[in-house]
């Protein structure tokens, strides 16, 4: 048998052949999902791992995510593994058939002395699939895992042999706390490993794991379980990105083979791998994902997934503004790619939850408007397509709502006529109603209501008739602000929110946590029409924003105190308008590189808009108390769960940074 390299060489030439000779050369080597840099393959090393491990992007750039799992069966063919049995392919196939996808399926591939394996992710609809949740109740029952629907499942890994089937969950709290995985260990009798695994997890990343100490980091959490068919025993893992337990490629490595010394770990061939990261003190961008698994017996393991430390490839260098540039770029073009794989089939997105459920029109208006901005035509195309789809969900009366089942409202009118406008349909029919529907809504002074009237909300709430709506009829700053690049409202909205700026230059909003939002839109809308005294207003905006910024670049929020990606693209947003200048150009550098570190390998960015729900009668949200993160009704503050509408905003405000010089 060719030895381990000898195998791997001719594996790989064939699972990169695709991509070797994508039409799209000029993306073909970084469009990927599998890591941060977009490199199609990415290998992982382990503490107790024999052989060689890596898995690969299914196909180039120009494959549909649909089309991945029929291509890595193909793929399977030629390798001469075989292919999956028919019932199991057809159950595969099934599970994806219920909604979209964003990357569809990767192929894993290890190399041992005695043989190779081969792996299929297979990816799960963000929607859900009815098929993988059958799948999920036949190996771990019917109690949900964690409460409150705490856990998505995210990607089932199936062993081509059918060894191992393994089910990959994403946690929807950016929090991984000791209840939740003292919960998850005892479903499947592992409960006696917690311990070992607290000891690993807090060993290698230094923090402590929510006990007397500062508890983990934020971040985007993960668990998976791992059953054999034969004798093997089941594994649990705990994992998470690399970026989120360190800052630097450098210091992973450094924590890592520390550890393997005192520990007798052999990482031998990942210290030679990582050599070219020694002493890398760059913003970490080629370790992904940091795995801690246990199983019923033996020490408790670590994997560490990366992609090649390849020269030059370091998106997110501080040495110049051309190399800034080009990390923006990037970064945008992966944004795009997610948010057009993140669509449901008929050119839609959703997002958020609260008691009626997901938003669908209100998000969809948001985030088309955001690709209809930039000019590439996969974004510009799927623009078109979501306003189409709008179009055929304009009420009578010409408006939207939160989705089909609420009544229709202003702000989610103003985002579906702002897309409208930007794909070039402002004067059809359904625009035109829409415009007049918006119209009901403002109020004396020109500022805008979210809802004209209070019957039809108060109704489909349950409200009683003593309760106040004075908090969603009389006009907001976010609502007008939002509305105010509109022709038909413009100087009405302008003027009201001339007499609405704090006197810090911030400007507060109502339905969101961060007054960035309101401020960011309010502080364009004047700059557009800039009369004499705007020019001071847009520059107090400035200034507030100046003091909003992290020494770190990012900014802080209610639901992401340590930075979140949507308050810090409104302040990037905000700082554009201060112009080309020496008080704005370093820390508008600074955010704009902090953002880029945030980026997702899928090309989104976490979730961290936090929409809230104030009681009806609450005028100033600001000032209540009983707010209650990821509830469902009124007191409601809910993030956008699939990081939608963050990564639409990220897309906007670097889209914006890249019209001046400095960025």
């Amino acid at each position: 048998m060719p030895n381990l390299e000898e195998r791997a060489a001719k594996t790989l030439d064939l699972l990169l052949e695709e991509i070797r000779c994508s039409p799209q050369p000029e993306t073909a080597w970084e469009f990927g999902s599998l890591s941060y840099n977009g490199f199609p393959v990415e290998f992982t090393f382990g503490s107790h791992e024999r052989g060689m491990r890596y898995a690969t992007e299914v196909g180039g750039s120009e494959v549909k995510p649909q089309d991945r799992l029929s291509r890595a069966e193909r793929l399977l063919d030629s390798l001469g593994a075989g292919r999956l049995p028919e019932e199991v392919s057809a159950l595969s196939h099934k599970v994806q058939e219920s909604g979209s996808l964003k990357w569809g399926a990767w192929m894993g591939v290890r190399h041992r002395l005695e043989g190779d394996r081969y792996k299929l992710y297979v990816e799960v609809p963000q929607e859900g699939s009815p098929a993988a949740a059958e799948m999920v109740r036949c190996f771990l029952g019917n109690e949900p895992l964690l409460p409150d629907g705490g856990a998505q499942l995210v990607a089932i890994g199936q062993e081509t042999d059918l060894s191992r089937t393994e089910f990959y969950f994403r946690i929807k709290s950016p929090h991984l706390t000791d209840w939740q995985v003292t919960n998850l260990l005892q479903r499947v009798g592992l409960e006696s490993r917690q311990a070992d695994l607290f000891g690993l997890i807090e060993e290698t990343s230094g923090y402590t794991f929510n006990r007397a100490g500062a508890g983990l980091p934020e971040g985007i959490y993960g668990f998976s379980f791992s059953f054999s068919s034969g004798a093997e025993p089941l594994v649990f893992s705990v994992f998470t990105f690399a970026k989120t337990l360190f800052k630097t490629d450098g210091s992973v490595r450094h924590a890592l083979l520390s550890l393997a010394q005192q520990k007798g770990w052999n990482l031998r061939n990942y210290a030679a791998f990582t050599e070219p990261l020694a002493g890398c003190t760059d913003p970490l961008e080629h370790h992904n994902v940091i795995a801690f698994l246990v199983a019923q017996q033996g020490p408790p393991a670590l994997h560490i997934s990366l992609s090649p430390p390849l020269p030059g490839i370091n998106r997110y260098r501080h040495h110049s503004s051309s190399s800034i540039r080009s990390s923006v770029n990037s970064s945008v073009d992966a944004a795009i790619r997610f948010l057009c794989n993140a669509r449901h089939p008929d050119g839609w997105w959703s997002d958020f939850r609260l008691a009626p459920g997901c938003s669908d029109e209100w998000v969809t208006g948001y985030t088309g408007t955001a690709l209809a901005s930039q000019a590439v035509p996969q974004a510009l195309t799927a623009a078109q397509e979501a306003w189409r789809w709008l179009s055929t969900r304009c009420q009578p009366s010409g408006c939207w709502g939160y989705n089909s089942l609420t009544p229709r409202d202003a702000d989610s009118t103003a985002w579906a006529l702002q897309l409208a406008d930007a794909t070039g349909c402002g004067d059809w029919e359904q625009a035109l109603s829409g415009r007049e529907f918006l119209a009901t809504h403002v109020r004396m002074g020109g500022g805008i209501a979210t809802y004209a009237t209070d019957g039809p909300i108060r109704g489909f709430i349950r409200a009683s008739e003593e309760m106040s709506f004075d908090g969603w009829c009389e006009p907001q700053n976010c609502v007008t602000a939002a509305a105010a690049s509109l022709p038909d409202v413009r100087a009405g909205a302008c003027e009201f929110l001339r007499q609405r700026q704090s006197e810090d230059g911030s400007w507060k909003s109502y339905w969101w946590c961060e007054d960035e939002y309101a401020t960011a839109q309010a502080a364009e809308a004047l700059a557009n029409v800039l009369q004499p005294e705007d020019r001071e207003r847009v520059g107090r905006a400035v200034r507030w924003a100046l003091s909003r910024i992290s020494a770190d670049g990012s900014v802080p929020s209610t639901v992401r105190p340590s930075g979140s990606p949507f308050a810090t693209a409104w302040i990037v947003r905000i700082l554009v308008l201060g112009g080309d200048t020496e008080t704005v150009r370093e820390p508008l550098e600074r955010a704009v590189c902090w953002l880029l570190q945030q980026q997702n390998p899928d090309g989104s960015w976490p979730p961290s808009a936090g929409l809230r729900v104030p009681p009806p009668n609450i005028t100033a949200s600001e000032n209540y108390q009983n707010w209650v993160l990821n509830g469902l009704i009124e007191g409601a503050i809910s993030l956008d769960q699939h990081g939608i509408f963050t990564t639409a905003t990220v897309l906007q405000a670097l889209n914006r940074a890249c019209s001046i010089s400095q960025v």
